[in-house]
């Protein structure tokens, strides 16, 4: 695992122009990448991690060309913090911050925006204490409930065979998830911290959130 670790971080994958076919090879080579994260231990750790910046700088790439393929992709960050492995922990901070830019991006595709908020609410069950001692919870929770408040109206029987394609209902099981593995008083306090304003909020679809 190790040397092929290194194959890949000295390849430079992808280059600045980033031509179709090179879009290919980084994608096909990050699914590699996913497939070596659970066999990668305490030696390998450090040549993953350095390649962590690269990743998030070609997973966004790759979501103004492909979505598809991007989608995809975010799916390396489910198996890194379900190593058992700290691979991710020096990189936490910018992984959070880049699933909530595409998280509140609303020009993207739902499904893309549904994987980055429930990751979000995934993350506090395998780092909950890195997340607690930085107070990370607290952008979190203002993101998530974001996406929560722009819920529309079912009004039809057949939009309920959307709600899976819902980010808002996403975002409220996103939420279920904070609430079951944060401590409870910080967790309700950081909550009405949005809550609060928002129901005397003149938007009704940001009162309806809260």
């Amino acid at each position: 695992v190790g040397k092929d670790l290194k194959k890949i971080k000295d390849m430079q994958y992808v280059n600045d122009d980033y031509s179709v076919d090179e879009e290919e090879v980084c994608f096909l080579t990050i699914v590699t990448l996913t497939h070596l994260v659970s066999w990668t231990g305490n030696d390998e750790a450090p040549i993953f991690q350095q390649m962590i910046p690269t990743l998030m700088e070609k997973i966004k790439k790759m979501l103004q060309t492909n979505e598809e393929r991007a989608f995809h992709a975010i799916d390396i960050f489910d198996e890194l913090i379900e190593c058992e492995v700290g691979i991710i922990s020096p990189h936490l901070k910018p992984i959070l911050q880049f699933c909530m830019e595409i998280t509140s991006d609303q020009e993207l595709e739902n499904q893309v925006r549904i994987k980055t908020v429930t990751f979000l609410g995934r993350l506090t069950r395998f780092k909950k204490k890195t997340i607690m001692k930085h107070k990370l919870y607290i952008p979190m929770l203002e993101c998530i409930f974001k996406l929560m408040c722009q819920n529309e109206d079912v009004e039809d029987e057949e939009d309920t065979e959307e709600e899976d394609d819902n980010p808002s209902l996403a975002a409220g099981q996103a939420l279920e998830t904070m609430a079951l593995n944060l401590p409870p008083e910080k967790y309700i306090s950081a909550l009405l911290a949005q809550v609060q304003p928002a129901l005397f909020h003149s938007d009704p679809m940001i009162a309806r959130g809260a």
